[in-house]
């Protein structure tokens, strides 16, 4: 039970498969970024240009202070003062703006970022474990314990996906075996579950084999299962019974037998 019994062309879907565990790892690898974030070597160059925003803003002060202490507003342009306080308000906003990129690099990811990256690996694992499971279903497997009574299949032969009128593969149990006997429906009456059966191999009927009721079937069938005799009707139809045979019995799965139910007259 559960061994693999045929296995459909599955290229494709190992293709899909392979391309999803590459998401999931990469997926991985965005989320471990953000956790393991900032990295040493990334904070002294922020730790540089916040320097060298303070020092230009000390240039610039320096400048301006220069100019302003002129007496003599006739020795200045008015453009010039106006050009150096300017350069004063835009070294201070590049001061502030490497302050904040250095405070937002040492503060680390954003607690958003890294939900975000979770729930991006955790639907990359949902798709790799969809593609999966549709990868599982082309492998056929047994669904209860026993043996491979035929095949119809080979390897390279195409396997129709609707209902087919024989099974490509058919397996079942041998211990016990059942026989399934057709009593015809005029018969069906006679019929006592406690009443005893034999049955006995074609070919061999001096061989008698004691059976033991197991169930009889409770919807009436057309009868399916013709002997070829003159006066055998085909247009009727028979009540199944299902009878068990002893153990250690010298027979194989779908031999037609013989069976003597003793019925009242």
């Amino acid at each position: 039970r559960g061994q693999a019994l045929l296995r459909l062309d599955d290229r494709d879907l190992r293709a899909e498969l392979a391309l999803r565990i590459s998401g999931v790892e990469l997926a991985a690898a965005r989320l471990d970024r953000l956790r393991n974030a900032p990295r040493s070597e990334d904070i002294p160059p922020v730790e540089a240009r916040a320097e060298r925003a303070r020092a230009q803003l000390a240039d610039a002060e320096s400048q301006l202070r220069i100019i302003e202490s002129v007496t003599d507003r006739r020795a200045i342009r008015t453009e010039d003062l106006e050009r150096r306080r300017w350069a004063v308000s835009i070294a201070q906003a590049a001061l502030r703006e490497a302050e904040a990129s250095l405070a937002q690099l040492r503060a680390g990811a954003w607690e958003q970022d890294i939900r975000v990256a979770e729930a991006e690996l955790e639907q990359a694992r949902r798709l790799m474990q969809r593609v999966q499971a549709d990868l599982d279903r082309m492998t056929v497997t047994a669904p209860i314990g026993g043996i491979i009574l035929q095949v119809k299949v080979r390897p390279g032969e195409f396997a129709a996906a609707a209902p087919a009128a024989q099974p490509l593969i058919l397996m079942g149990s041998q211990e016990p075996l059942h026989v399934r006997v057709d009593v015809d429906e005029k018969d069906a009456w006679r019929l006592r579950p406690q009443a005893k059966a034999s049955a006995s191999v074609r070919g061999n009927a001096r061989q008698r084999l004691p059976l033991s009721y197991v169930r009889t079937e409770p919807f009436v069938v057309p009868k399916r299962n013709l002997t070829g005799e003159a006066t055998e009707r085909t247009d009727t139809r028979v009540l199944q019974v299902i009878y068990a045979l002893p153990a250690e019995v010298n027979l194989r799965a779908g031999q037609q037998m013989d069976v003597y139910i003793e019925a009242e007259d």
